[in-house]
């Protein structure tokens, strides 16, 4: 990242300096990084040039962000701007939208999205990967917990085969916002996600497990659902 920073200051053409710090700022913002600063020039960039992938990544970045910030509506928005610019990340985007909505306890937005993956064709490994993640959200907000657990441990089998070891770690974070209290084994992936995400230094979805660990052993302290409903 050091190396990258001082070659932004290097005389570069216009566009090739875009997209030199793109790759610079999406690096930052997965270790929990200040942006704000590239972030502006990226911003201000986007409203003059007409490049739609431009447009779309720079998009990609702020649904990142929300990501890391726990801004679950937002973070959806920018997964549909994604979709609107470039067809070709469209699974994959309202994938990254609908894992919002399901976090965020919106099962009709959840839904929508996976309808509309439906009729697209080419979704892909990942893509199917992040389906089963979301559909077993939307089982866990149903009250079909069982059904709900055996699609996380196969989300968590579909990440792994696929050697995605972060998206495979963040899917603790989903059992902690939806199952009071996962299963043995599904507890002991969360300690082992916590592993992985601190290893990879993934620091803002570290921080985002720890705080739900949190306020889940704060919650187990308390006796009644109103006391509960308050350490959330």
């Amino acid at each position: 990242l050091a190396v990258a920073s001082e070659t932004l200051g290097l005389d570069f053409d216009p566009s090739q300096r875009v997209w030199l710090l793109i790759g610079l700022v999406r690096a930052r913002v997965f270790l929990g990084e200040d942006v704000s600063g590239e972030l502006s020039e990226l911003d201000t960039q986007m409203a003059v040039l007409t490049d739609r992938q431009f447009k779309a990544i720079v998009h990609w970045i702020h649904g990142e962000i929300a990501l890391n910030e726990g801004r679950l509506e937002d973070e959806r928005g920018e997964w549909h701007a994604v979709r609107e610019l470039d067809s070709f990340r469209g699974a994959l985007s309202l994938s990254l939208a609908a894992r919002a909505a399901v976090r965020a306890r919106n099962a009709d937005g959840a839904r929508a999205d996976l309808d509309e993956i439906e009729a697209l064709v080419g979704r892909g490994p990942t893509v199917d990967a992040y389906r089963v993640q979301v559909q077993a959200g939307l089982a866990a907000l149903e009250g079909r917990r069982a059904e709900s657990t055996a699609l996380y441990r196969r989300a968590i089998r579909a990440f792994e085969a696929l050697d995605m070891a972060v998206e495979r770690a963040a899917i603790a974070i989903d059992l902690l916002l939806l199952l009071d209290e996962p299963e043995p084994d599904l507890a002991a992936f969360v300690e082992e996600a916590r592993g992985i995400l601190a290893e990879r230094r993934a620091g803002p979805l570290l921080e985002r497990l720890e705080s739900l660990r949190s306020a889940g052993r704060a919650s187990a302290l308390v006796s009644s659902p109103r006391e509960r409903d308050l350490v959330r």
